[in-house]
């Protein structure tokens, strides 16, 4: 007879395994792009959506590289990774693709290493996205933090920073921006995982508090993957309203 494996034992076994393979597949996409800065960043990218895609709700696609906009015509910056609803449009046929922002799931920004000038460059672009409008019939469902605004946030292949480098860098980002445009979880798949509590931020405070570093023997690699499917499972499975965007013209 076949010896069962404890469950635990069996999902730890399976994401350190996965995290060997991102590992891995990290260093032969250095050698695949030649030295070529945008295929570099392309082939990472894939890395991580291929993960997802395996992984997340089926509800959702993962799609690479796009622009988020609302109905006032807002933009964000161009996010490397779009966890977007496959019911919901897209205005695709040139690059980079457009996406309706009550049809996003969640986003990331995807790095290779995370040091002090990759994560200022991630806070600008979640920051860009955050600030869009988003209809209330897509808020998140639960006492969730900042449930009226998109989920995202970064992850690394590896890491460079401190907690203390990187606590200083998103308080002076609360200074500068605003506590609710904070990316909502931080991850470098060299063992560095943060997020934001549950509970709500208070404007004017330091994040000290206010984000939770994971701390246990069970891979890193696990949790990011619970926490973003806790988020985007959690928004509301309603039919697109475009009304907004009817009523606006073009010109």
């Amino acid at each position: 007879m076949t010896k069962k494996i404890p469950i635990k034992e069996h999902l730890k076994k399976y994401f350190e395994a996965a995290e060997k393979v991102f590992a891995d597949q990290f260093d032969l996409s250095t050698g695949a792009s030649g030295g070529h800065i945008s295929a570099m960043g392309e082939n990472r990218e894939r890395i991580l959506m291929d993960f997802l895609a395996k992984h997340i709700p089926s509800r959702f696609t993962v799609e690479q590289r796009g622009i988020i906009f609302d109905s006032n015509y807002n933009r964000s910056d161009q996010v490397d990774i779009i966890i977007y609803e496959h019911n919901y449009p897209k205005l695709g046929g040139q690059s980079p693709t457009l996406y309706f922002v009550e049809g996003v799931g969640g986003f990331l920004e995807v790095k290779s290493t995370l040091d002090k000038k990759t994560l200022k460059d991630s806070l600008e672009n979640i920051a860009s996205v955050k600030r869009l409008k988003i209809s209330p019939t897509n808020m998140i469902i639960g006492n969730i933090s900042q449930p009226d605004l998109l989920f995202g946030g970064i992850f690394a292949f590896k890491n460079t920073l401190s907690k203390e480098d990187i606590l200083e860098i998103l308080n002076k980002a609360v200074r500068e921006k605003g506590v609710k445009l904070l990316p909502d979880f931080v991850y470098s798949n060299d063992g560095l995982f943060i997020f934001k509590s549950d509970q709500h931020f208070i404007e004017g405070k330091p994040v000290l508090n206010d984000y939770i570093f994971v701390e246990s023997e069970c891979t890193k690699l696990f949790h990011f993957l619970i926490h973003i499917s806790r988020y985007i499972s959690g928004m509301n499975l309603v039919p697109i309203d475009l009304r907004e965007y009817f009523n606006q013209s073009l010109d």
